[in-house]
């Protein structure tokens, strides 16, 4: 029922059906067991969806430390978990602990998906959006630069995801004063926008301003 509700976002809803679920849960099968895990999770998910990232978080974590216990820190079960703590926590502005929780993701993603994989690509794109958050350019770069050839492959440079990455990637070379390799991405993303939204929208808009400011840096006036 809390499934049902939750998929027609009556969230409200879902979260009374949802916490009916865990209470039953917890008394017959224990505080431990894995679908108390599930509904802890559950919860979470729709305390994101109201934008009550605590509760969220407060949620998530009682997830993952049912998984931890019965599974390993590395389990593979536990990303799409550390993952949901570290978006919170990220909504929050918490993106020191952000950025530790994507830290764990990572090894479990490049061990059971790959480096090559469209998941891992978003882990790589969390983690330099971490670094990028906490003024660390150079280490988001790095993490961006990872993440970028993989959606460009995957999703291609048409699909939101690809341009915003394509722009962050300018901005960051931007910041660390690398105008020209700014200017690449700035370019890509121009043309991507160009063709999705045409001459005049904002988002256009924004890629010529910062074509100009790169010619800037380049004293190319």
């Amino acid at each position: 029922i809390g499934e049902v509700y939750f998929s027609m976002e009556a969230y409200d809803k879902a979260l009374e059906y949802y916490s009916k679920a865990l209470t039953i849960q917890e008394k017959l099968l224990g505080s431990e067991n894995k679908e108390v895990a599930t509904s802890y999770n559950n919860i979470g998910v729709v305390y994101d969806k109201l934008r009550d990232y605590n509760r969220a978080s407060e949620h998530y974590l009682k997830a993952l430390d049912i998984n931890v216990k019965a599974l390993g820190p590395e389990h593979s079960s536990n990303a799409a978990l550390y993952n949901n703590v570290g978006l919170t926590y990220s909504r929050l502005g918490d993106h020191n602990r952000a950025l530790e929780y994507y830290l764990k993701v990572l090894p479990i993603d490049e061990k059971v998906l790959g480096t090559n994989h469209i998941n891992t690509a978003s882990t790589y794109n969390n983690i330099g959006s971490a670094y990028d958050s906490m003024g660390n350019k150079e280490k988001a770069l790095e993490y961006y630069l990872k993440a970028f050839p993989i959606r460009e492959r995957e999703l291609g440079m048409e699909h939101s995801s690809t341009d915003i990455l394509c722009n962050n990637i300018g901005i960051a070379y931007f910041s660390i004063g690398d105008y020209t390799n700014a200017l690449s991405y700035y370019f890509k993303s121009l043309s991507t926008r160009e063709k999705l939204f045409g001459l005049e929208h904002s988002s256009t808009a924004t890629s010529y301003n910062n074509i100009g400011l790169a010619y800037d840096g380049l004293r190319e006036y």
